[in-house]
């Protein structure tokens, strides 16, 4: 998630997405959500071994109320000599 502010604030990044993903370094029962994180990248898991279509929601935020947005739809293909990927 690629950010940058024009008043050169930190940004701090939300990250959410739909049931079929888990988020790295989110804790269960919600960890198809993460908030306040330095990081501008995550790596996620399916949750299933099953699924197509999944969405990642990333906010990029200055804590001083502007931020902006951006939802990505991607497909999880499985591999039968890798697994999921």
């Amino acid at each position: 998630c690629n950010a940058t502010d024009p008043d050169g604030d930190t940004l701090v990044y939300d990250w959410i997405t739909d049931a079929r993903l888990r988020i790295n370094g989110a804790n269960p029962p919600d960890d198809r959500s993460l908030f306040n994180t330095f990081e501008n990248s995550r790596i996620f898991y399916p949750t299933a071994l099953a699924i197509d279509t999944v969405w990642v929601q990333c906010f990029a935020r200055d804590r001083k109320g502007k931020s902006d947005a951006k939802l990505i739809i991607f497909t999880v293909i499985r591999d039968p000599l890798k697994g999921v990927r």
